[in-house]
């Protein structure tokens, strides 16, 4: 009684129309570039997928630019900021990390306990949490043509990063959601130090 379900992870609910998602601030270590530009390649062979964009920041200007230039007005959307992550990931199909160097990544545990595959670049956190891509696929987060590889498998072929998701569930998210409560005391503590310290000198 009480317990919380996970949501179901599911295949994807329509490989002809799949929506895709990057999560996050709009500034230039999201990596947001680069996404784009894999979408180019993306929407050449899939050509009604989605990409939403949710968050906002200092780059959005210049995202919506490379959208248009590279013609991706129809495929791509700009939602701004979104407090309400969890709606987001009950409606995707592949969720998009191309972050050039996260510290922790807490997208990636939202991801998995969604149900929702994602790729994840090859860099900051994600190679511990994802153990080198064993729970997720990894790219070069500067290789707009492996994130699109990637992606158009994962389509194509979504069996895989679903076998790999179910394995994440088990082992992950158990491991990392421990590790992080931990953490957020301990860094906790340290800010009620450092606050008493400086109350101290002044």
């Amino acid at each position: 009684p009480g317990r919380t379900e996970l949501p179901e992870i599911r295949a994807l609910k329509n490989a002809d129309r799949p929506l895709l998602a990057i999560v996050g601030r709009l500034e230039y270590e999201k990596g947001h570039r680069v996404a784009i530009a894999a979408m180019r390649r993306i929407v050449d062979v899939v050509p009604d997928a989605k990409l939403m964009i949710v968050g906002s920041g200092s780059l959005e200007q210049e995202l919506r630019g490379q959208v248009k230039a590279l013609r991706l007005s129809d495929n791509v959307e700009f939602t701004g900021h979104r407090t309400q992550i969890c709606d987001i990931m009950s409606n995707i199909d592949l969720l998009l990390i191309p972050s050039y160097n996260e510290a922790f990544g807490h997208v990636v545990l939202e991801s998995i306990a969604a149900g929702v595959p994602l790729l994840g670049s090859r860099s900051g956190a994600f190679p511990e949490i994802l153990e080198n891509g064993k729970y997720g696929t990894l790219v070069d987060p500067l290789d707009p043509d492996a994130w699109a590889d990637a992606a158009l498998d994962i389509i194509a072929n979504p069996a895989q990063a679903l076998a790999k998701l179910k394995e994440a569930r088990a082992k992950v998210l158990t491991r990392y959601t421990k590790e992080e409560s931990v953490r957020r005391h301990a860094n906790l503590y340290m800010r009620l130090v450092e606050d008493f310290s400086e109350s101290n000198r002044t």
